[in-house]
């Protein structure tokens, strides 16, 4: 079940967040639950992931200080397409998926 959180409090709390526009990384994310989301007044803005102490803000009004341009993005996804074609066993894919996603944070 997810948390309501502000903006103001996920940035307090993280040194490092990843924005990511909505459906962005969705398969990355999938298997993922969030543990936050904000909103506002027009709805929901954004879900909030933690991920091995990795921030990653994602939704139709996404915030963070770690901002990707869409060529890094889709050398992301593809390089995670290559990987689910290996067939890996569950926790080994998910091990390296955190792996690729902690590439997104030492850029």
């Amino acid at each position: 079940m997810k948390t309501k959180v502000t903006k103001k409090h996920v940035l307090s709390y993280y040194d490092n967040v990843l924005e990511v526009g909505y459906c962005d990384l969705q398969s990355l994310l999938s298997r993922f639950s969030p543990q936050y989301y904000t909103c506002g007044v027009y709805g929901w803005n954004a879900d909030v992931y933690e991920i091995d102490n990795m921030c990653i803000c994602t939704g139709y009004r996404p915030f963070g200080n770690i901002k990707l341009d869409h060529k890094e993005l889709d050398r992301v996804n593809k390089e995670y397409e290559v990987m689910k074609e290996k067939n890996l066993p569950y926790e080994e894919e998910t091990n390296e998926v955190k792996k690729i996603l902690n590439i997104l944070f030492t850029k």
